[in-house]
C-alpha cells in the first residue's frame, strides 16, 4: 500500500493540537523492517512543515508551493517516480506535479490521486479495473491528468482499494474503477475506466466523499449520509450485509446532521453536529472503539460520550480529535483497552 505524505515548502500554520511532525523530529536510517514504535522519517530534513492525510481526510485550507513526497511499495508506479520501483525506503519527490499547487492527495491499493488548486485531478500507479480514469487499464508511472473531468472543477478526492472518487464544486460526485460490488453507485456491477457521474445523488449537493476497500460514502450539505458498495461487514450502515449498487441513505444518528466522515478498509466513522462520534462495520481489532470487540456492527453505534470535531480512519484503526469531554471515563485497562487504540484525545482542563 502506497504511503503518501505532502511536504509543504512554504510556511504553513497549523493548530498546535494537530501538529504531528516538524523538521527537528526527522532523522533515522532507511529500513525495510516493520517498526512498532514512533520513528522519525528519514530524508525529509528539508521539510519546513508536513501535512499528512489519507483518502478519508480533506484539508480545510489551501496551501501553495507544495511538493508531493512518496515512499513505500512502488511496483505499479504508484510512487510517481517514472519507474516501477519495488520498494523505496525514504521520501522522494514524485515527478510531473512538483510545481503544481497541490491541495489534496489520496492513496488506494497501488494507485495515487492528486488534486491541484485549479481543481484538476492527476492519477498514477496501477491502472487495473480503470481506477486511474484514463480510459484504459494501463499502469501510469508518473502523474497524468484525468481528462474525463475536463470542465469540472474538483474540490475533493478519495481512493478506495480499486476505485477513485471526486467531488465537484457543484456538489456532483464522480467515480471510476472497479465496480464489482456496486462501489461506483451506478446501479450495476460494471467497472468504469473513466469518471462517471453518480446519478443516484442527483439533486443532492455532495460536500465530502470517503472510500473504503470496496464501498463509498457520500456526505451532502444537508447532513445526510449515503453509502453504496459491499456491505458484508456492515460497513454500509444499513443493518444488513447486503451490497448496495446505488446510493442509499444511512440512518441511525438520532436525527442529527452528519458533519464529517471517514472510512477504513471495512469500517466507517461519522461525526454529527453535536460532536458525537459514531462507528460501524468490521471490528476485528476493536477499531470501532465501542469498548468491546465484536465481529462487526452493521448500524452506526455511538462511541461513548465524546465531543469530536473531526475524525480519520485507516485500514484497522482510527483517530478522532476531541473537542470537549464532559466528564472523565474509567481509566482502567479493562474499560479502555479498545477505546485507547482508536481515539487520540486532547482533553480540555
Amino acid at each position: 500500500f502506497c504511503r503518501v505524505m505532502r511536504a509543504l515548502l512554504g510556511a504553513a500554520r497549523r493548530a498546535a493540537s494537530a501538529a504531528a511532525c516538524s523538521a527537528a523530529n526527522i532523522a533515522s536510517k532507511p529500513t525495510g523492517k516493520r517498526l512498532f514504535g514512533a520513528t522519525a522519517v528519514v530524508g525529509a530534513a528539508a521539510f519546513s512543515s508536513v501535512y499528512a492525510f489519507d483518502s478519508a481526510a480533506r484539508p480545510d485550507f489551501s496551501l501553495s508551493g507544495a511538493k508531493v513526497m512518496t515512499w513505500g511499495q512502488g511496483g505499479s508506479g504508484q510512487l510517481g517516480f517514472g519507474e516501477s520501483t519495488i520498494n523505496w525506503l525514504a521520501p522522494r519527490g514524485a515527478e510531473g506535479v512538483d510545481q503544481e499547487d497541490i491541495v489534496h492527495i489520496a492513496a488506494g491499493w497501488k494507485h495515487t490521486a492528486v488534486l491541484t488548486k485549479e481543481g484538476e485531478v492527476w492519477t498514477f500507479g496501477c491502472g487495473q479495473y480503470g481506477r486511474l480514469g484514463h480510459g484504459d487499464q494501463a499502469d501510469q508511472l508518473t502523474p497524468r491528468l484525468v481528462f474525463g473531468l475536463d470542465g469540472v472543477k474538483v474540490t475533493s478526492i478519495a481512493c478506495g482499494g480499486y476505485h477513485t472518487a471526486a467531488v465537484s464544486d457543484k456538489g456532483e460526485l464522480y467515480v471510476w474503477g472497479r465496480g464489482w460490488d456496486g462501489e461506483l453507485g451506478s446501479g450495476t456491477t460494471k467497472s468504469a475506466d473513466e469518471p462517471q457521474l453518480v446519478s443516484g445523488l442527483k439533486g443532492k449537493k455532495v460536500v465530502q466523499v470517503s472510500c473504503g476497500d470496496s464501498f463509498t460514502l457520500a456526505l451532502t450539505d444537508s447532513g445526510e449520509l449515503y453509502s453504496f458498495g459491499t456491505g458484508y461487514e456492515g460497513q454500509l450502515g444499513h443493518g444488513s450485509k447486503t451490497n448496495e449498487l446505488a446510493p442509499k441513505k444511512v440512518e441511525g444518528f438520532g436525527g442529527e446532521k452528519v458533519t464529517k466522515i471517514a472510512t477504513g478498509k471495512e469500517h466507517c466513522l461519522a461525526v454529527t453536529e453535536s460532536g458525537s462520534l459514531f462507528s460501524w462495520g468490521a471490528d476485528d481489532y476493536g477499531q470501532l472503539g465501542v469498548g468491546k470487540r465484536a465481529r462487526y456492527m452493521r448500524e452506526p453505534t455511538e462511541v461513548r460520550k465524546l465531543k469530536v470535531r473531526s475524525c480519520k480512519a485507516d485500514s484497522l484503526s482510527q483517530l478522532a480529535y476531541i473537542k470537549r469531554q464532559a466528564k472523565k471515563h474509567d481509566n482502567s485497562k479493562k474499560a479502555s483497552q479498545y477505546f485507547n487504540t482508536c481515539i487520540h484525545a486532547h482533553r480540555n482542563a
